[in-house]
């Protein structure tokens, strides 16, 4: 029978909400336990309501919102986690489940560690939950944290 399994890498994927902090702290206490390297990740999703003539000629603007993205991620870091700078921040462009179990398969992510939103029923039946499609899909382990309203 094998032992428990080692936890040296965490994932936390966030979309700059407040919300997201919640898993990050469950994180940061489990890679303090652990001596776990952190990874935060937020996924841009593309552009894809844009006619390939508008398209054309855009590219610059297109590739902003990475630029954007990288700045709102170390301002969200420096202003929301007081934990140091011990956390790797990754900014990726596509489908975020997927970019997330991608990573997370290329890293050999130990766990996931995720915020739900506790969206009702009918949101997330229009929205899809990224949460949901983790959950189903991964082949790592995901804790899950549901945020309380008072939490800061």
């Amino acid at each position: 029978m094998s032992s428990a399994r080692e936890i040296r890498k965490i994932l936390v994927p966030t979309d700059l909400s407040d919300m997201s902090l919640a898993a990050m702290k469950y994180a940061f206490s489990l890679s303090q336990v652990y001596g776990a390297a952190l990874y935060l990740i937020h996924v841009i999703e593309p552009i894809t309501s844009c006619p390939a003539p508008v398209i054309d000629g855009w590219q610059p603007v297109l590739r902003e919102p990475m630029t954007v993205t990288d700045r709102a991620l170390n301002e969200f870091m420096t202003r929301k986690i007081p934990f140091g700078p011990n956390v790797v921040m990754i900014v990726r462009r596509g489908s975020p489940y997927r970019e997330i179990l991608k990573f997370a398969d290329e890293e050999k992510i130990d766990l996931i560690a995720m915020a739900t939103h506790g969206k009702t029923v009918p949101v997330r039946a229009l929205l899809g939950s990224v949460v949901e499609d983790i959950v189903r899909h991964s082949q790592f382990p995901v804790l899950t944290v549901r945020p309380l309203s008072n939490q800061k």
